[in-house]
């Protein structure tokens, strides 16, 4: 009795600390009392006592009991950091009134910038310019290294949450490395995320955030197997966190390894069960086109256009209202292949060239490339040698531009030869655009 009145720590706080209830003051009280080495509460029997319905005789606390209560303090431990540094947007402002060749220099060398907030805004800029730049998206997750790592050396911030800052920086820094097609940069950045969100604070929204950009890399591999099992992981962490965007991004990415690996079929139930968790929601709708286009894509693929054409007609009114002339091409786009698959090819051709000299206006030199392989289909049935050999002859600079292989180009030159033969030509196109798309991973990002 003499021992629990002279103990500075109630029971009554244990308890709470234990159960994860604690006060942020009772929590830092109690680590720094545990800390210091204290002998009442260092054996069983006492800190038994502290849960409710212990009775100090032998009984151990439950598993899990402390960590859960560390991991509290921890995270008030980086709120209070992070209230300490400049905000990220104010730090974003001052780097970005250097040369871009002095930024990294400057964020691994300046304390003031050794901090997880940065970290954090450099991975969401790096993913912003995924489409447009990749340069600039593999030198943001550069910066974002540079921050997470400074913080890492500046000792204060709770190693768990530093290494969650690791992971996440490293996983974009392989994909931007993916998205260049640099695969061993990609493979090694990766597998440096995995290690550092093992030993990080077990966050489930990161797990599943690098779930899903490794799966997307294996998937780039070709290991198709691998990225189904981490697409079925991230969907069901998704699941659990009810994080309903995030659930839907990674049934799309299921969808679409199911896809590459010659199997439509196994696509079309998770791109279903998407749609109705989208419609209605306007800040959805690059999802809710993503998971339209895809299913279009199947429907078309197992040779039900019929199918394909209605999805389309019922899923227009929810982009009517929609302001981005980018999804309003690509809605054409597909419109205009499945009316090529329905032997419309009047209507196909018509939309296929509009699409065509609308990407041309706006240089967007790989849709161009892809417009051009379906309208020149559509030329192919259709008999029109004449159009069918100038679009091809227009589309060969374009691919030497992207720097495609060898063996496509040859494919092209070889379609200008066999243009009078239909099935052929139609065979060939297919292919060639099957083998384009893969060799570009900006398609499928």
């Amino acid at each position: 009795m003499d021992d629990e009145r002279e103990h500075s720590i109630s029971p009554d706080v244990l308890a709470r600390f234990a159960a994860g209830e604690a006060t942020p003051e009772e929590r830092r009280l109690v680590a720094r009392h545990l800390l210091a080495g204290c002998e009442t509460c260092t054996q069983a029997p006492s800190l038994a006592a502290a849960f409710p319905g212990g009775s100090g005789e032998g009984r151990r606390p439950p598993a899990g009991a402390y960590d859960q209560a560390f991991e509290a303090i921890d995270r008030d431990v980086a709120a209070e950091l992070e209230r300490r540094h400049p905000p990220a947007q104010k730090l974003l402002a001052e780097l970005d009134r250097l040369p871009a060749e002095r930024q990294e220099l400057k964020v691994r060398n300046g304390t003031r910038y050794a901090s997880l907030e940065l970290s954090a805004a450099y991975v969401e800029r790096s993913h912003e310019v995924r489409y447009r730049d990749s340069d600039e998206m593999l030198r943001f997750a550069r910066l974002a290294l540079a921050a997470a790592e400074a913080a890492a050396c500046a000792g204060p911030s709770p190693r768990s949450l530093v290494n969650d800052g690791l992971a996440r920086a490293w996983a974009q820094a392989g994909t931007a490395h993916r998205v260049r097609s640099e695969v061993a940069q990609a493979a090694a950045a990766f597998e440096r995320a995995d290690a550092f969100r093992r030993s990080g604070s077990g966050d489930a929204a990161l797990h599943a955030v690098l779930a899903s950009q490794t799966a997307s890399f294996r998937s780039f591999q070709r290991d198709f197997g691998a990225a189904v099992r981490l697409y079925r992981v991230a969907t069901h962490l998704y699941r659990k966190l009810r994080d309903r965007r995030g659930e839907v991004n990674a049934l799309i990415g299921f969808a679409l390894v199911k896809i590459a690996s010659g199997q439509p079929q196994d696509a079309v139930a998770p791109l279903q069960r998407c749609l109705p968790m989208l419609t209605g929601r306007p800040h959805d709708l690059d999802l809710l086109w993503a998971a339209t286009q895809n299913l279009v894509y199947c429907f078309v693929e197992l040779q039900q256009p019929a199918h394909a054409y209605d999805l389309l007609a019922l899923s227009e009114p929810q982009f009517a209202e929609c302001t981005d002339e980018l999804v309003h091409l690509r809605v054409g786009w597909v419109k205009g292949k499945v009316e090529r698959e329905l032997g419309l090819y009047g209507a196909a051709q018509f939309r296929l060239e509009q699409v065509r000299d609308t990407y041309m206006r706006k240089d967007l030199t790989v849709e161009v490339a892809v417009v051009s392989l379906d309208l020149a289909e559509v030329y192919a049935r259709q008999g029109l040698v004449a159009q069918l050999v100038g679009t091809v002859a227009e589309t060969i600079p374009l691919f030497q531009s992207l720097g495609v292989g060898r063996e496509l180009i040859a494919a092209l030159l070889k379609l200008q030869e066999i243009a009078r033969s239909q099935h052929a030509v139609v065979a060939l196109l297919r292919d060639v655009a099957k083998k384009f798309q893969e060799s570009l991973p900006q398609l499928s990002r």
